[in-house]
């Protein structure tokens, strides 16, 4: 009950002073982003990512929380990227044998 009568002081407030505040929009890509990043981390599945400049494939060692980051591992090129998750476009999981038919 406590916590009602405090949401409803917060409106009303809101409602008197002609300011309410800002609600954090739902972002459907990022979500979808997400889960893509967190299924190719459980399943240590290679993936595609394609970001504003470039497509990078290779497995994720880590998706950052905090900074908003992935960190990509490509192996054919001896390569580890860090890309922003606002310039990630698209993530496509591959299967497990698309990079190990070079070796």
């Amino acid at each position: 009950m406590k916590s009602f009568l405090m949401l409803l002081k917060s409106i009303l407030i809101d409602f008197i002073d002609n300011n309410p505040q800002n609600k954090h929009s739902i972002s459907l890509h990022s979500n979808h982003l997400i889960t893509a990043i967190n299924n190719a981390l459980q399943e240590q599945a290679p993936v595609h990512i394609i970001s504003h400049e470039k497509s990078v494939t290779g497995t994720l060692i880590k998706y950052d929380k905090l900074e908003g980051q992935v960190i990509l591992n490509d192996s054919k090129n001896n390569l580890t990227s860090i890309i922003p998750l606002n310039e990630i476009e698209k993530v496509t999981l591959l299967p497990k044998t698309s990079t190990n038919n070079n070796h």
